[in-house]
């Protein structure tokens, strides 16, 4: 970062050096007890207060954001694991594959409402390796179903798998997937609302109108044009009888 620095200020001929910009005060010294206590001297050096103050102390937030991000993905990710490989499910027991159903249930339940149904996901997942010929990853096998239209709760949990890392990396701390998945169309209506809003700004700087003005005109011009040829059709029919 302050290599970068110092390559911007040579390009805009800046002098790359720290300049204080809180005047220097006298520090207070405090009576020490004991002698293993050792004195805090200040900071002095403006590269090194920025190193201490700033630098060090962004780098270490973002560590912490990072580490929890990927513990929060690690562990969700535990449990979705055996969605990633479902055609290995094919020698595994109906036990384990019941067990893992349930853990998943569990994990997407908020409150009394759940995503998925555990005995029906279990089923759903016999049912489609019984369709499948070769060894398919999840994104296909979501595809498979879609055109099918066929087993809802493994559709659910496959889009869910698909979306963690989006989940994960905007921060979402909700535990319904599916409210995560709706919270991502949202923004993304959002920012269609905000480009559509913009235009519209545009618009009526360069017309001085609105959009709403625009279309009005254009409707009042269709219906004008439509109630002349009307009336011309009923000249035709008038002049056509005499």
């Amino acid at each position: 970062m302050l290599c970068d620095a110092r390559e911007l200020a040579d390009e805009i001929y800046i002098p790359a050096n720290f300049e204080l910009t809180q005047p220097r005060h006298r520090v207070r010294r405090r009576n020490v007890n004991f002698d293993y206590e050792a004195r805090d001297d200040p900071i002095e050096d403006p590269t090194l207060k920025y190193k201490a103050e700033f630098y060090f102390f962004t780098l270490d937030k973002a560590m912490n954001a990072l580490e929890s991000r990927f513990d929060f993905i690690s562990t969700h990710s535990s449990y979705f694991q055996f969605l990633y490989n479902i055609c290995d499910l094919r020698d595994a027991p109906q036990n384990d594959v019941l067990k893992y159903c349930k853990d998943l249930e569990t994990v997407l339940t908020d409150g009394n409402s759940s995503d998925i149904n555990a005995l029906d996901l279990a089923d759903e997942i016999v049912a489609v390796l019984a369709l499948l010929n070769k060894k398919e990853s999840p994104i296909e096998i979501l595809k498979f179903i879609s055109n099918l239209d066929f087993a809802p709760n493994l559709g659910i949990v496959l889009r869910i798998l698909l979306t963690l890392p989006k989940s994960v990396a905007s921060g979402e701390m909700s535990f319904s997937k599916l409210k995560l998945i709706k919270n991502i169309f949202t923004l993304h209506n959002y920012r269609g609302l905000a480009k559509r809003l913009v235009r519209n700004s545009c618009l009526h700087l360069a017309t001085g109108r609105t959009r709403d003005d625009i279309e009005k005109r254009i409707w009042q011009r269709r219906r004008r044009k439509r109630s002349e040829r009307e009336k011309k059709r009923e000249g035709d029919e008038k002049s056509r009888g005499s």
